[in-house]
């Protein structure tokens, strides 16, 4: 019995969808099915470090060895010169199958489901060694008798007309051109062809369309006879994989099979499909690029947010993003002051303070000195200033903008830093380093003492006193999916408070989790961390439109993952890529602004030199807070 791993409708090959809570990875047809391990073909698996046990431990669909009749023992290898008596079939393959179906209860593998078809490919004489072979099956009936076995010959085979006088375990690799064979569907297991009798093409771009055609077309053909295919003499790259998975081709020939399998098995997590698009905001550009007064300014911060990230959430978004449209760009490098690569404490506090500084550290300089953060500056200036974030308020990227420690994890004492910070609102989560603390202070109350309003849910913002407010709702460290747009609500919140200031306003707003989502490499969740970044910064444009006196700056404090992206169809909403790491990088991040005086914000610098050109537009200020 041969399972077909996937029927494809030619109509919908290329959709590429990530389905239910569990992101199931499929190709969208008639009968659509799972793309996984058991999709791969391990050719010349018998050149492996160890035959069949490699493959056969990531989980190989299909397996294939070489094998020559000599002297009445079948030995397996590539050619006639690499004999060995350490390589026959019987204790390279034939006895660790047995072993798999011992250990795994009678199955080839511990998925019952799972089926193994193993290909024998004869490089003597067909007749004898296909006599040969099936002598030496008869002694292993746990494998001949089992149906998650599947055993295939393929390389010379006998005439067609002779395949039904072969035991019922015995299958053909077949040709789909051979009429012959057609005419002995039966006891053909899948469908063989050479690439290079359909395209030339070498794994780099796209498949030539005619090229491409041609191989849709034999395709088609296999699964009409309710076949499964395979091409071998392939290209054998990341890019090959994903057009050959477009193309619907049940199995994918590799000689790369650790390679092969690490793609496979991170495709779901490394891919998304969007159904979901958010509408963009117009903006009017009347007053961007003005040479006029900047009396507001709000910094977005998407932490762990490089180019990738937002053009994948620009495809996730079917394509259309609003910081796209803003205009003036630059780009920040973002290495700390003791490494190539920085951490968000170090990038934050650059930001906050226009000092380099270790990572770890927060809103200190490298020997660990206090440094004013620009919440500071501008409160004695008499600027309102706001911080918010979808993640945890004491940690390292908003601490940056109000606290002073060597140790970004002192959470607890980033907290207590809060209430000696000149700072108006302050929204997100972790209510847990205010309250139940080791060292018995409950900060709320004191905030209170303070003059702040404190509240636990985004939801009940509008029934505060007209005071500083802090807001530490738990829903705030949610994914995207499930916080019920807290950070447009925050911020829709912050704008209506301190809008008025007659001193002008600061407000850092971040988004925490595309950089989580990255550090875990999970391509969805980034992408929905990205579309719902995006939603504030398209309402903060119609601010700047309507205020005319506010400059909006996008940025990041790093990038997170390594990011490429690989494979997608905007029009799907469809995006695939590869993260080369699970920590940061040292790439350059986009800066984007928007409204009057945002041509300051082009050309490519530090980043701390985004402090100080905040500075810089909104001029110095007299007088201090009353």
């Amino acid at each position: 019995m041969i399972r077909i791993a996937r029927i494809v409708n030619e109509k919908y090959r290329y959709a590429l969808s990530i389905v239910s809570a569990l992101s199931v990875f499929v190709i969208v047809g008639a009968q659509p099915g799972t793309y996984s391990v058991a999709n791969l073909h391990a050719h010349n698996d018998y050149a492996s470090n160890i035959p069949f046990v490699q493959a056969h431990r990531l989980g190989f669909g299909s397996i294939e060895a070489d094998i020559h009749l000599r002297n009445d023992t079948l030995f397996v290898a590539h050619d006639s010169k690499h004999l060995s008596k350490d390589m026959l079939l019987e204790n390279a393959y034939l006895q660790p199958i047995e072993k798999a179906i011992e250990n795994n209860n009678g199955y080839i593998y511990k998925d019952t489901a799972r089926e193994l078809l193993l290909l024998i490919d004869l490089k003597t004489n067909a007749d004898s060694t296909l006599d040969a072979l099936v002598a030496l099956l008869k002694k292993h009936p746990v494998i001949t008798g089992n149906s998650s076995v599947q055993i295939i010959i393929t390389g010379n085979q006998p005439l067609p007309s002779t395949f039904k006088s072969y035991p019922a375990y015995i299958f053909f690799d077949g040709n789909i051109n051979d009429t012959r064979h057609l005419q002995n569907i039966d006891k053909i297991g899948l469908f063989s062809a050479e690439f290079g009798k359909f395209s030339k093409w070498n794994g780099k771009g796209i498949i030539p369309a005619a090229e491409y055609r041609s191989i849709l077309t034999v395709v088609d053909k296999a699964h009409a006879l309710h076949k499964p295919i395979r091409f071998w003499g392939t290209p054998d790259n990341i890019n090959t994989w994903y057009r050959f998975m477009a193309a619907g081709i049940d199995y994918i020939n590799t000689d790369k099979v650790e390679a092969l399998a690490h793609f496979q098995n991170t495709l779901q997590k490394s891919s998304s499909v969007s159904t979901r698009v958010h509408e963009l905001y117009k903006p009017l550009y009347k007053v961007d690029g003005a040479n006029t007064r900047v009396k507001n300014v709000i910094l977005i911060i998407g932490d762990g947010t490089g180019l990738a990230q937002w053009y994948s959430g620009y495809t996730g978004n079917k394509g259309g993003l609003n910081v796209f449209n803003m205009r003036s760009i630059g780009l920040s490098k973002t290495s700390a002051d003791d490494s190539y690569i920085t951490d968000s404490g170090a990038a934050g506090s650059a930001m906050a303070t226009g000092k380099k500084t270790n990572n770890r550290f927060i809103g200190v300089d490298p020997h660990g000195k206090a440094v004013q953060s620009l919440s500071a500056v501008l409160a004695k200036q008499g600027v309102h200033t706001a911080i918010i974030t979808t993640g945890d308020v004491t940690d390292a990227t908003p601490a940056a903008f109000y606290s002073h420690v060597s140790e970004r994890s002192k959470m607890d004492t980033i907290a207590a830093d809060f209430l000696n910070a000149r700072v108006d609102i302050l929204m997100g989560s972790g209510i847990e380093h205010f309250i139940a603390r080791k060292d018995g202070r409950d900060l709320l109350n004191e905030l209170r003492q303070k003059k702040y309003s404190v509240s636990t849910n985004i939801n009940s913002v509008n029934t505060l006193t007209p005071s500083n407010v802090v807001v530490l709702d738990s829903n705030a460290a949610l994914p995207a999916a499930r916080r019920d747009n807290f950070l447009q609500k925050a911020m829709t919140f912050t704008l209506q408070r301190i809008a008025k200031s007659k001193d002008g306003f600061f407000v850092m707003a971040e988004g925490a989790q595309v950089d989580w989502a990255a550090h875990a490499n999970n391509m969805s969740w980034m992408v929905e961390e990205v579309k719902d970044l995006d939603k504030v910064i398209g309402d903060a444009m119609k601010f700047v439109d309507e205020n005319k006196e506010t400059l909006l700056i996008v940025t990041a404090d790093h990038e997170t993952g390594g990011l490429t992206l690989l494979d997608g169809t905007i029009r799907k909403g469809y995006v695939s890529g590869r993260f080369s790491t699970d920590d940061h990088s040292a790439i350059a991040v986009p800066v984007f602004a928007y409204g009057p005086q945002s041509t300051t914000f082009s050309g490519v610098y530090e980043n701390t030199e985004i402090y100080k050109k905040i500075l810089s537009v909104l001029k110095s200020r007299s007088g201090g807070r009353k």
